[in-house]
């Protein structure tokens, strides 16, 4: 009903609208100078939680609103998977329900290469760096000179050397089976988490059921990497083409939710099927293009993204006074504060920003910052008038009903109501007058029906328990299904404490 105000109602999705306008806002999110080498950059995809699902294997605090990686369940014949609770066993060990998301798989946007992988930088045990983001920078075969944008959800303790494996629909298995069962040659190893020791009974991440039999197509089970005498990539797709275009068709022999995934591996603006690159890691403040994938972003990130001023070029000072000129400014008029609410919808805590600091990021013109911030926001002074939302939210409807009926129903002290219905709900600072003829009707403002712009009362004042509202007819009568869904969803909000 109308807009929740503060970050919109105590979401991830609010978290991310906030941390997404600061990163573009920076130049430069790296967050040191320590740069890492990776001997090995190998692909897989064996369809199993990642380590990282477990808040176990974190080293550091994750970020408020966030949480472990993401699990989801077995693909459905729509293309999409469940999520599942973060404490599932993964379907690699027995009576697991957690599988990989398909949206970890690499991925590249506004060219910009995005890659989720398990990632060994020592070899001293765990806990592992979980969800921590590194630009890597690869100097050999085809992708020398080219970079991507990566996050670690997965260990990669299984070997004795800096190595970097991502994940990709379409790669190898390794010694982890559960995308599909395979009675090719190809794949001879057991189905299951360590090579069939455990997981077997776990329903594979394709079915055969929803998406027939698959013996072969997933290419062979293991990638051999053994430098310095075998220094090819043979595992998955790759082991089962030559060049682009073979790989390319075969990736479209896969079940249609993965085809486009698999050919990241092949793309010239994917990783352009090069074998076993080594890189350098640089840390960096995790972009929002992973952390809403993965759901995960840790607490130095946050902090890094919400704390670092953005550079302000030189020619936007104010040359003739030689002062930096207020951000969002204006306002400025007698009696127009800066007010925010007190506690931030998205985490559920005390607002720790300031209208300046939203001004900043360029949060003024939401609706859901309409009515606070004004003198900061500049939006003070102005026509007094109603104004009221297109789009109901609770309904996702067009709104039909007014300014008048949110008033009658006694809204207009909702935090989400600020900055609406200005009129209706007596916040002008000079407020219409009433003619001067007799306008019969209520005139009392304790009744339900109490009329605004009548100076005669003509006894028809009714006064109504909720869920019932006048009607046309001077009588109770119940009130329409989205006010009542509206006014519940209002009430169970503030239970679970979501609204400022």
């Amino acid at each position: 009903m109308g807009r929740v105000r503060g970050m919109a109602a105590g979401s991830r999705i609010a978290t991310l609208v906030l941390l997404v306008s600061v990163a573009a806002a920076q130049d430069n999110v790296y967050m040191g100078q320590e740069y890492r080498s990776i001997d090995l950059t190998t692909r897989y995809f064996d369809g199993c939680k990642p380590a990282c699902g477990w808040t176990g294997n974190f080293g550091k605090e994750i970020a408020p609103g966030f949480g472990p990686v993401r699990g989801c369940g077995p693909v459905k014949p729509d293309g999409t998977q469940d999520r599942v609770p973060d404490g599932a066993y993964s379907a690699c060990s027995d009576g697991g329900t957690s599988y990989a998301c398909l949206d970890t798989s690499a991925f590249t946007e506004d060219g910009q290469r995005y890659a989720f992988a398990a990632i060994s930088l020592d070899t001293t045990g765990g806990p592992y760096s979980c969800c921590e983001c590194y630009e890597a920078t690869f100097s050999e075969g085809p992708m020398a000179g080219q970079s991507l944008q990566v996050q670690m959800i997965n260990n990669g303790g299984f070997v004795n050397r800096p190595l970097m494996d991502l994940h990709v629909v379409g790669a190898g298995k390794g010694d982890n089976n559960v995308v599909s069962v395979d009675n090719s040659a190809l794949d001879p190893a057991p189905y299951g988490g360590g090579l069939g020791k455990t997981g077997a009974d776990s329903p594979p991440l394709f079915s055969a059921e929803d998406w027939g039999d698959q013996s072969g197509l997933w290419g062979r089970r293991f990638s051999r990497y053994n430098p310095p005498n075998d220094v090819s990539y043979a595992g998955g797709i790759a082991s089962v083409c030559g060049d682009q275009t073979s790989c390319f068709e075969a990736c479209d022999d896969l079940p249609w939710p993965g085809r486009e995934m698999c050919k990241w591996e092949f793309a010239d603006d994917g990783f352009r099927g090069a074998s076993i690159p080594p890189a350098t890691l640089r840390r960096i403040a995790c972009p929002a293009a992973l952390y809403s994938r993965s759901g995960c972003l840790l607490r130095e990130d946050q902090d890094f993204l919400t704390s670092a001023p953005p550079a302000v070029d030189d020619d936007e000072e104010d040359q003739s006074s030689g002062e930096q000129p207020v951000e969002g400014g204006g306002g400025g008029e007698e009696g127009c504060e800066d007010e925010i609410w007190a506690t931030n919808g998205a985490t559920g805590e005390p607002e720790r920003y300031t209208c300046e600091d939203y001004a900043r990021w360029g949060f003024c013109d939401e609706d859901w910052m309409r009515g606070w911030c004004r003198k900061t926001c500049g939006t003070c002074g102005g026509e007094c008038s109603d104004e009221i939302w297109e789009v109901n939210s609770s309904t996702g409807q067009p709104e039909e009903h007014t300014c008048e009926d949110y008033a009658r129903w006694d809204l207009c002290g909702e935090d989400w109501m600020k900055g609406w219905c200005d009129a209706s709900c007596g916040r002008c600072e000079q407020q219409v007058e009433v003619p001067a003829a007799d306008v019969e009707g209520c005139t009392d403002a304790g009744a339900d029906n109490y009329d605004q712009a009548a100076n005669v009362d003509d006894g028809s004042c009714v006064y109504c328990d909720w869920p019932e509202v006048p009607s046309a007819g001077g009588a109770c009568e119940l009130a329409p299904v989205e006010a009542r869904i509206a006014s519940l969803e209002e009430r169970v909000a503030k239970i679970e404490g979501l609204l400022p």
